[in-house]
Formats: C-alpha cells, structure tokens, sequence
C-alpha cells in the first residue's frame, strides 16, 4: 500500500459507557492518530475500538483494535 492523507477516519466504541475517544488527527504521511481514555474498570475488560475510514475515490475502510485494560 502507499500512504493516503486527507481521509476522514472516525474512531468510535460498541459501548459508551467504555470510555472516550477523541477525533482522528491527520499527520499527513499516511498515519492518523487518536486518543482513548478509559472509563474505570473494577475487573480487567477487552475494549475493541472500530475504525471507520473513507476518502473520496477509494474503497471504504474498517477495522477493529482491541485493548485490555486493567483497574
């Protein structure tokens, strides 16, 4: 692949309640970057994050990340 600028990539939560995620930042080579922050957990919890990403002229784009967290 080669790196695209310029997508609108939406990171977003199955559940709300998880935590908060901020806006995909653009770095303009080919990577975007967000934050998550974690909601307090009381047991150790699997939190997937799904990554919409779309740019005019290309095939849409989705994939999952998953992050453990940990009280």
């Amino acid at each position: 692949g080669y790196a695209v600028t310029g997508a609108l990539v939406v990171p977003s939560l199955r559940f709300a309640s998880q935590g908060t995620l901020g806006p995909a930042v653009d770095q303009l080579n080919g990577v975007y970057t967000f934050t998550y922050t974690a909601a307090t957990f009381t047991s150790t919890t699997l939190v997937t994050i799904k990554i919409d990403a779309s740019k005019y002229g290309y095939r849409l784009g989705t994939t999952r990340v998953s992050v453990t967290v940990s009280p």
